[in-house]
Order: structure tokens, then sequence, then C-alpha cells
């Protein structure tokens, strides 16, 4: 029942950055053994070295400005209602169709996306941003700026960001 919390840093020469055209990911993993030195598990988590940042309508991946083919899927609306979330298949084929559409990213729309989906962008090198569904045409919402909607929103993007860091995938 105790927790232990350990710190560990490494130093990374010429790291190779993940991108849609080079979905580099790296292994970390972590063994946890007894006093005896015995393993009581292990895990292997991957990860990925990316850098975004937007600046009004201009973003950069890892320094270079780029222009992001995007769409807005809004799950089950064009499936016929019959996604199954938790077959990695359906979005190893989702997202090639959209890689094949030159689609480099996608906004799940009012929807939520399960870890997996995020392990699978990054290894297909595919981008997801998440949104809030405010943009409605005559939305009830208060948007001026000083509404509460903002500091919430900025809350559960943060949220998110913590929930998924290790996942290059997620802009």
């Amino acid at each position: 029942g105790e927790l232990l919390v350990t710190k560990t840093e490494k130093e990374w020469v010429n790291p190779q950055y993940w991108s849609w055209e080079n979905a580099k990911l790296y292994d970390a993993e972590f063994t946890l053994k007894n006093a005896a030195g015995d393993i009581l598990d292990t895990l292997v988590q991957p990860f990925g070295f990316a850098h975004y940042a937007q600046a009004g309508n201009e973003w950069t991946l890892n320094g270079v400005r780029v222009r992001y083919r995007a769409d807005s899927w809004v799950m089950g609306a064009y499936d016929n209602n019959t996604v199954n979330f938790f077959d990695d298949n359906y979005w190893y084929a989702k997202i090639s169709e959209a890689q094949t559409a030159h689609v480099q990213m996608i906004r799940p729309h009012e929807t939520y996306l399960p870890e997996r989906v995020m392990s699978i962008a990054d290894e297909k090198g595919f981008l997801i941003n998440f949104q809030m569904a405010y943009t409605q045409k005559n939305n009830p919402y208060d948007l001026s700026p000083t509404s509460p909607l903002w500091a919430n929103w900025g809350a559960h993007i943060q949220r998110l960001t913590r929930q998924y860091r290790n996942h290059p995938s997620v802009a």
C-alpha cells in the first residue's frame, strides 16, 4: 500500500523526431522488483519525440512550419453507428483510408477515443487534435472572453495533454 515515486532522466543525443513522414517510436522499459530482486512486473511504454507549436493560424512540427490536411470525425455517423471502438482492425483501416486521401490529422468531434487508438496513430504517423463542442450554430454557450467556458476548456485540454503525454500523435 505504499507509494514510491522515482524520477529518472536521460539525455538524448540527436533523437529522431516523430512525424507523419517518420513515425519513429522508442521504448522505455520499466521493471518492478521486490527486495530480493525478483521481478514482479514489467512495462514497456512506447514514446516519441515531437514538438508542436501554434501561433495564430500557423503551426510548426519539430520546428518546421506545416500546413496540416485535417478532417473532423464524428464517430458512428458515417459508419451506420456500427463502430466497434475497441477493434484495432477498424482503426488501422480508418487511419490508412485517411492517409490515402493525404489527411494528416483528425479532430474526433465530441468523441472519446480509447488509449489504444492513440497508440495506433503513433505507429502510423497520424495526428489527433482534440476539440470541444462549442462550434454548433446557435449554440447556447456564453463565448464572451470572461466566460468560465474558456478556463474549463483549458483545464480539459491540460488533462488530455497529461493523460496522453507519451503519445506523439496527440497535437
